[in-house]
């Protein structure tokens, strides 16, 4: 009469194929994590360009935001953002103006292997942000 459960090898073998599985998901997981972090820090971009352009229509002052170095800041030296990590590109100085139009551009946020676009539209001032 055999006894109910299973035999050693019926055990090592479960666990041979859930280690395999967990071997070839975890390298995803690290991709998908960096690429969740690239859209929040864009995201966050995107919030704070949004509220400088808030912040001319209700001051009634042009508010222009720069590149320098690593990081963007106003001409009036407040930080929009800053990283360690990441780096953003600018091409040119993006004006919010007090009838909240823009001038327009593009920014991408990168790192060595990955970017993510930002995009200002120049007429609506609506800002989108791309996929990494």
């Amino acid at each position: 009469m055999q006894r109910p459960g299973y035999t050693l090898v019926e055990l090592l073998v479960v666990i041979a194929i859930m280690a395999l599985v967990a071997a070839l998901a975890a390298p995803a997981a690290g991709h998908m994590i960096q690429a969740m972090t690239f859209r929040s820090q864009a995201s966050l971009i995107a919030e704070k360009l949004h509220a400088l352009q808030m912040e001319a229509i209700q001051t009634q002052q042009a508010i222009t935001v720069v590149r320098s170095s690593t990081d963007l800041k106003t001409t009036m030296g407040r930080s929009v953002f800053a990283s360690d990590v990441l780096s953003v590109r600018a091409p040119e100085p993006i004006a919010f103006y007090p009838d909240g139009t823009t001038d327009g551009g593009h920014l991408i946020l990168y790192d060595s292997s990955k970017e993510v676009p930002i995009d200002i539209a120049w007429l609506t001032g609506e800002i989108t942000v791309g996929t990494p």
